[in-house]
């Protein structure tokens, strides 16, 4: 009995936490952007890192197998770990993808039964840090042990995401405010990125260093400050409380499976477009995510691009994708945050055939800036108007669960697209035209999004599930009070 009164209080302080803020006049309003906001500012050091130490990694698998001094036209056909030195990071991004496939369903829902949702942000953080100082390290003895780190950081970052999104949804109940505030977060990630990859260009060009050493620099800096960054936000994250109470002597693993399982059921009755939702994001937001997984293999091996290059390609992206940001924002203002997803969709999946048709080989350095800064546009408001549409649908009690479920859906196909270039690049099919098929799920996202109706039958069904959801939780309060009253009679007596 005591456990269903401590239920009680949880939910009356879950109330209080993730109580909905007024129309923010921006983002320093609000303790919790705040902190979001220094989240991002600390991950993308993280993310634009990978760029130069994957192309590293491509020149000492290179190398390891006699292929460094190949010429452009000629094709390296060693094999390491059964592919081509070039296929070595989508090889690594496809079985990372499918780690963090089989971990996150219960990431969501083990997070929303305990307390540690702060602690699980912060020792995520710390742990991606960790990877990249190990990663600094990198040589021709070392890079194999690199590579783990490519295999296990993806995971932890998704469950960082998890984390991150579950913050976001309870900065407000307003679609304009959430999109206002996404908006904000991805420009100064946008930012950051492109100064963190300006300052690596400018550094590696005035001291001229090479590939491998290019990356050690980018690993150092990107520790010496996403370290205390991350450390200095997730110190000042609220506290959540569990928004759902487990039953004794039950595992969080078990209760999160069982819930799981209940929250699968509950969508399909109450919610049917947040299911057609879910199954639309399988393969959209890989289109996106992907971009940047691939881009390293894509600009080293069709390209030849320097490390150096492949920074200055990566800053081309995020330039691009701070404006696309804003873009999307207008555009679910225009229209919704539904069909603002779908243009965006059609976009991305578009964007490949410039790069078939403009991207030859080598000799297409400068053009392919043109198709990059086409691609960032699409990635920034594809993922403002995907953020945005999520978190107007998703009940407040089950902020964490769902949005655990929001980022395992959005990631179980990740691996499809490095696969798909990786097959591609094993069977010598040229990579600028594989780069088709590799935004291919875009394409087959955009009609499976049909299954959610139109954006009024989505927020129509929203509302619905909302109530129930809190009749159950005004069920629950009820429940408790008359098991409080007793207790206080047999206490008396």
């Amino acid at each position: 009995m005591s456990s269903k009164i401590i239920e009680e209080s949880t939910l009356e302080h879950t109330n209080v936490v993730v109580a909905k803020q007024p129309t923010p006049p921006g983002v320093c309003a609000n303790k919790t952007a705040q902190c979001l906001l220094l989240d991002q500012l600390g991950s993308a050091p993280l993310i634009m890192s990978y760029a130069s130490l994957s192309v590293a990694i491509l020149v000492l698998a290179e190398e390891s197998v006699g292929c460094e001094d190949l010429d452009d036209d000629e094709e390296c056909n060693e094999k390491i770990w059964g592919v081509k030195p070039s296929s070595i990071i989508t090889l690594f991004n496809g079985v990372s993808g499918l780690i963090s496939a089989f971990l996150m369903p219960l990431s969501g829902a083990i997070v929303d039964y305990s307390p540690y949702r702060r602690a699980v942000g912060y020792w995520t953080a710390m742990s991606i840090v960790l990877i990249n100082g190990i990663q600094i390290c990198i040589g021709s003895e070392t890079w194999q042990l690199c590579v783990t780190g490519v295999l296990f950081a993806p995971p932890l970052f998704f469950l960082h995401t998890v984390i991150m999104n579950a913050y976001i949804a309870g900065l407000s109940d307003n679609p304009d405010e959430i999109a206002m505030y996404v908006s904000k977060f991805d420009v100064a990630r946008y930012i950051a990125n492109f100064s963190f990859v300006g300052l690596i260009f400018g550094l590696s060009k005035a001291f001229n260093t090479g590939d491998v050493d290019t990356a050690i620099l980018a690993q150092v800096i990107c520790v010496a400050f996403s370290f205390p960054i991350f450390h200095f936000a997730w110190k000042r994250f609220p506290e959540v409380p569990p928004i759902q109470i487990r039953t004794e002597n039950v595992s969080y693993l078990t209760a999160g499976c069982k819930n799981l399982y209940k929250t699968k059921k509950e969508i399909a009755d109450k919610n049917p477009p947040l299911k057609w939702f879910f199954r639309t994001i399988w393969f959209t937001s890989p289109g996106g995510t992907a971009f940047f997984l691939t881009l390293p293999t894509f600009c080293k091996t069709w390209l030849d691009f320097s490390t150096d290059e492949a920074v200055l390609v990566t800053f081309a992206v995020s330039l691009a994708a701070a404006p696309g940001a804003l873009m999307g924002k207008v555009l679910c203002k225009i229209t919704n945050p539904l069909t603002s997803m779908r243009i965006y969709c059609v976009y991305l999946f578009l964007t490949s055939f410039i790069c078939a048709a403009l991207l030859k080989g080598p000799e297409s350095h400068n053009l392919s800036y043109v198709w990059i800064s086409f691609v960032g546009v699409g990635i920034g408001g594809y993922f403002v108007s995907e953020t945005t549409l999520v978190a107007t649908v998703i009940p407040e009690d089950q902020q964490a669960e769902l949005m655990g479920l929001y980022v395992f859906m959005s990631r179980v196909f990740v691996w499809i697209c490095p696969v798909i270039l990786l097959i591609v690049n094993e069977r010598g099919i040229d990579l600028n035209r594989g780069m088709v098929l590799v935004q291919l799920p875009s394409l087959i996202g955009f009609f499976i999004s049909f299954g959610m109706g139109n954006y009024d039958n989505v927020i129509e069904h929203s509302v619905h599930h909302k109530s129930h959801r809190e009749s159950i939780r005004e069920s629950i309060r009820e429940t408790n009070m008359v098991n409080r009253n007793n207790l206080s009679v047999e206490e008396v007596k």
